[in-house]
């Protein structure tokens, strides 16, 4: 029995006229043709938001770390000039009155803190030496500048503070310095016994 399809025109099975083409297979099948599924989209838009947070929790930890260290160095930059503002006021005769001193800094963003305070100094006892003949009271012995009492003393300490941050969670760097008032130094001066040199 004659193939009908042979008497279709543009078609040839290749039994008649020797060429070995085939027809034209339909397009890919199977797995080529399948697309991501629902659960394998939302897989992996949940790893990239845990590789975005991660991300962007270290990018806030540095620059967190990064303002820290600003407002740091601005607040030493500070100490340190309040602290030459006090020791040049001191060599030119005007030392800073007891108490302690509060104002903000020019931008507002820190706080100063400048405490004035006697120095305490602390007890001179007599030391020996090798011979064990230069103790106070013992001939050629030489005692040591006396300020009278504590509270008379015109040395002075000065403690500058620099703080910043909310109260709750307030930082401060902090610088001391020593000076000498000249107005109590002459007044204790005044009423100072004269010294006769060594003590005999």
């Amino acid at each position: 029995m004659r193939n009908p399809d042979r008497t279709r025109p543009g078609i040839c099975d290749g039994c008649c006229c020797g060429s070995t083409s085939r027809p034209a297979l339909p397009g890919p099948t199977g797995f080529a043709q399948r697309g991501f599924t629902l659960f394998e989209v939302l897989g992996a838009v949940a790893l990239l938001a845990i590789v975005y947070t991660m991300l962007s929790t270290a990018a806030i930890r540095g620059l967190q770390t990064e303002g820290q260290s600003r407002r740091i160095l601005e607040a030493s930059l500070l100490a340190d000039l309040e602290i030459a503002k006090v020791e040049m006021e001191a060599d030119m005769g005007a030392m800073r009155p007891l108490g302690e001193d509060e104002f903000e800094s020019e931008d507002g963003l820190y706080l100063i803190r400048v405490d004035v305070s006697v120095f305490q100094m602390p007890e001179i006892q007599s030391v020996d030496n090798a011979a064990g003949s230069t103790a106070l009271g013992q001939p050629g012995a030489v005692a040591p500048p006396s300020f009278g009492t504590n509270e008379q003393s015109p040395l002075r300490e000065i403690q500058v503070e620099v703080a910043w941050g909310d109260p709750d969670d307030e930082r401060a760097v902090y610088r001391t310095t020593y000076g000498i008032d000249p107005l109590a130094l002459e007044e204790l001066a005044g009423s100072a016994p004269p010294q006769n040199g060594p003590v005999r």
